[in-house]
């Protein structure tokens, strides 16, 4: 068979094989020479029964042999094409097979190819050059990569140097690489960036390598200090304060370097500092200053804690202070300073006047005695035998001369505190005795406990005894006399047998209970010391019982709608006496949500009238009712008003008020007593 014909069978059989999928060729550079010559025979021929030279337009679609196992399974099936094996092995059918399925690929390409895209230097100190960092340009094609170019360009291609042996004009053989070397120095701080160019003979043109990289300040301590002061506030002298901190902090980015701490200032001796001098403090680090303070005087001490660094603005201070105090010790404050009685009358006591003692020292005052010096005066006190920082007690000081003439003293108080003892001065002057009287003086002068049915007592009636001379009243007897001082009782808290003081009140209460009708009268004599008899004429008018006849009118009061809460204008209620002898009252009263106010006497006469007023006020919301009582003498008794009201809640549209704040009344309607008309 000639070599033309069993190129035909190869072509049918690969045309016969069944399609798979596309593999891989190890070179279809050198597929494509080991199509167009096997063993120094081509393997195409110009005829339409097998392919030509170029396999995408061959007639046939060798193009089916797609695959190195469909090729090698073509020769070893077909006899004519057996001669074949010897010059066909795996490799060489998957490379003939890849240029069969790409016959672009079989012409030798370089091709570039970056191991990485980009370079990031991170953070780097202003004017300090960073470690180098590196990529790889590999010539991964199959044909030789030539540079053309290797440029540094970008934003900022001066904060950036490039080394290498990557450079124009470098040829890279298939397989072969070149390095591109690069390092970071910032001129500012910030991001930087730019781009290393490569331009050579592969598609695309050119490859690019980013660079990027920020520009840091240099690393740098600081001091951050826990207070920028510190007072030690009162403190005794010669005593040493409790220890106080102030903590030193490396807020900064470098190692803190402390020098030797001191203390500076016009009072430096009083103050000690411990602790910390020449520590090393990493970023974020601590140390623990100790203060201490021991004043040598008096008041304000002052100083600084100075803290010298390697830190900007060394040395750092903190500003000491405190203010020396004497040790505690009491002190005596008299408050007055002098008492002057003035003229007192010989062997009368004068009331008391106060002497204030305040402790006003910072510890407790230890009193030893306190006494009064000088005739006529005397000192007791409530003084305990020590007494605390800041509390007080009270000297009662009176004066009772003897004779008259003028005296003079102190209260001399004897302590533990600086300057003891204290003495307040007394001064007074004892005067004659001048000559008193008493007086009796009585009101009022008549009382008259008008009609009463025979039998029944009136209400009780006072009268004063007013002791109004200068000097006491003695009382011998309070006497009711009289041709009817029978139908009168007294009794009386004035001092009968004894003395009532100049100016001093006491009371007589009298009653009236007629045993006869008609006019009853008696008086109320008092014997006393007192020039003359002073007396009280009683009146009163006994009357034969009959039964009395009452009027309580209206017998019913509504209130209408008041809110809860809220106090009705009031309504008035009258009690008339229609009978011909006395109304005797003992009782008004309500019930409910009622009260009321009574203009009305125990006694009402025949014909005379009384109002008695009464307010609503609802506790709850609805309906309310209650009762107005009037207990009395009279047949029927009691007499009873029915009243009534409604408790409302908050007012809706359309109700008769208009404003919360409006007046009770103009919400409610009642009728007024004995056609009183209410305005």
């Amino acid at each position: 068979m000639r070599r033309e014909n069993v190129v035909s069978v190869v072509a049918a059989l690969l045309l016969g094989a069944s399609a798979a999928s596309p593999v891989n060729a190890a070179d279809p550079v050198r597929g494509k020479l080991l199509y167009g010559s096997t063993n120094g025979a081509p393997l195409s021929c110009g005829t339409v029964g097998c392919h030509g030279p170029d396999p995408s337009q061959n007639a046939n679609n060798i193009r089916k042999g797609s695959s190195g196992t469909a090729i090698l399974s073509a020769i070893n099936s077909v006899g004519a094409m057996s001669f074949l094996k010897t010059y066909v092995s795996s490799t060489d059918a998957a490379d003939i097979a890849a240029y069969i399925v790409n016959p672009a690929a079989g012409t030798p390409a370089p091709i570039a190819t970056l191991s990485t895209s980009s370079l990031g230097f991170g953070n780097q100190v202003l004017l300090t050059t960073s470690a180098t960092m590196s990529a790889t340009l590999t010539n991964t094609g199959s044909a030789n990569l030539v540079l053309a170019s290797v440029a540094l360009t970008g934003t900022n291609p001066s904060d950036f140097t490039r080394t290498g042996t990557c450079a124009a004009a470098v040829s890279l053989a298939p397989t072969q690489s070149c390095s591109i070397n690069a390092t970071f120095r910032p001129t500012v701080l910030g991001s930087r960036s730019a781009t290393i160019s490569v331009g050579h003979n592969a598609s695309p043109s050119s490859s690019s390598l980013s660079l990027s990289g920020s520009g840091v300040s240099a690393p740098t301590p600081a001091v951050g200090l826990s207070a920028t002061s510190v007072d030690f506030g009162n403190q005794t002298i010669g005593t040493k304060s409790a220890p106080r901190t102030v903590s030193i902090s490396n807020t900064g980015t470098a190692t803190l370097v402390l020098g030797a701490i001191v203390i500076t200032g016009g009072n430096a001796a009083e103050f000690a500092a411990s602790n910390c001098t020449g520590a090393s403090l990493l970023p974020g680090a601590n140390c623990a200053v100790s203060v201490t303070f021991t004043p040598a005087g008096a008041n304000a001490r002052t100083a600084t804690l100075s803290i010298p660094s390697n830190a900007s603005g060394s040395p750092h201070g903190v500003a000491l202070a405190g203010n020396g105090t004497s040790a505690p010790a009491p002190a005596v404050n008299l408050n007055p300073t002098s008492l002057a009685f003035g003229n007192q009358t010989v062997n009368i006591t004068t009331a008391a006047k106060s002497i204030t003692l305040t402790n006003s020292g910072n510890a407790g005052l230890a009193i030893t005695s306190i006494v009064p010096s000088g005739n006529g005066f005397a000192s007791p006190h409530n003084c305990p035998a020590t007494l605390g920082a800041g509390l007080t007690c009270t000297i009662s000081v009176s004066f009772a001369p003897s004779s008259a003439t003028t005296y003079s003293g102190a209260v001399t108080v004897t302590s533990t505190a600086s300057g003891s003892p204290h003495s307040v001065g007394l001064t007074g002057t004892g005067t004659a005795p001048t000559p008193t009287a008493p007086a009796a003086t009585l009101s009022p002068l008549a009382l008259d406990f008008g009609m009463l049915p025979l039998s029944t007592p009136s209400s009780a009636r006072t009268v004063s005894l007013m002791n109004s001379g200068s000097a006491p009243l003695s009382l011998t007897a309070l006497s009711l006399t009289g041709a009817q001082a029978g139908d009168y009782a007294k009794t009386t808290n004035c001092p009968v047998g004894g003395t009532l003081g100049a100016g001093s009140t006491c009371v007589i209460t009298l009653t009236f209970t007629p045993t006869v009708a008609g006019a009853r009268v008696a008086s109320l004599t008092v014997m006393s010391n007192a020039a003359g008899a002073p007396t009280v004429d009683l009146k009163g008018m006994g009357v034969v019982q009959t039964a009395a006849v009452v009027q309580v009118a209206p017998t019913q009061v509504a209130f209408g709608r008041v809110r809860v809460g809220k106090t009705s204008d009031e309504r008035e209620v009258r009690i008339r006496n229609m009978g011909t002898t006395p109304l005797a009252i003992s009782s008004i009263a309500t019930t409910g949500d009622f009260t009321k106010s009574s203009e009305c006497h125990a006694t009402l006469a025949p014909g005379k009238s009384c109002e008695v007023k009464v307010r609503f006020k609802p506790t709850a919301t609805g309906s309310r009712i209650g009762e107005l009582t009037v207990a009395s003498n009279a047949s029927g008794s009691p007499h009873a008003v029915k009243l009534s009201g409604f408790g409302a809640g908050r007012r809706t549209h359309g109700e008769e008020c208009e404003d919360e704040d409006d007046d009770e009344h103009a919400c409610s309607q009642a009728t007024a007593p004995f056609g009183r008309k209410r305005d």
